[in-house]
């Protein structure tokens, strides 16, 4: 990724105003980040944030069922819509980006900076694209857990919350299919 050009820089916090997906493999790394390197203070906010994240998640999904793609994925267009922060971003800063996900790892704009603020979530470069199908398959390899959940489900219990989260089916994984 350090070889690839990019627009990305630090304070840039644009693309991280949507939901984000980890796969099962990098809970654990997420969380050991959190418990032992994460200073109090932010651990704080972050939580602060998650409780919001669910708040707003637990409103706007069905309630009854198990949540399908679907239901995944109209969440997924509405947090981006309404620029819903990623529970992670304190002072428009990723605070677990020593630890962050694949995905955060793997998204990058080549573009121009100035797009960012107009449309965040546009397409990422193919060559982050390719980079990250190659490191799920990685992950998938050496973890005993196959799947994709909510970042925001993989984390909850290391920041003391326990929240009772909706049951949520099979998650695809867009960024990792042709948007159309």
């Amino acid at each position: 990724m350090k070889s690839l050009s990019k627009v990305c820089t630090a304070g840039c916090s644009f693309c991280c105003h949507q939901n984000v997906r980890v796969h099962f493999g990098e809970g654990p790394a997420i969380e050991k980040f959190i418990k032992e390197e994460m200073p109090s203070q932010t651990k704080t906010q972050v939580k602060q944030n998650l409780i919001s994240w669910f708040k707003y998640f637990d409103s706007i999904t069905p309630n009854g069922r198990v949540l399908n793609d679907a239901d995944i994925l109209k969440f997924e267009k509405q947090i981006t819509v309404e620029r819903i922060p990623c529970a992670f971003l304190v002072n428009d800063m990723c605070s677990i980006y020593k630890a962050r996900p694949l995905v955060c790892r793997t998204h990058f704009l080549h573009d121009s900076s100035e797009l960012c603020n107009q449309d965040p979530h546009r397409n990422g470069d193919i060559a982050g694209i390719e980079i990250q199908k190659q490191k799920f398959v990685e992950i998938s390899k050496v973890s005993d857990m196959l799947g994709i959940r909510l970042l925001a489900y993989a984390v909850q219990e290391s920041l003391g919350l326990n929240h009772t989260c909706k049951p949520v089916g099979l998650v695809v994984t867009p960024t990792l299919r042709p948007i159309v």
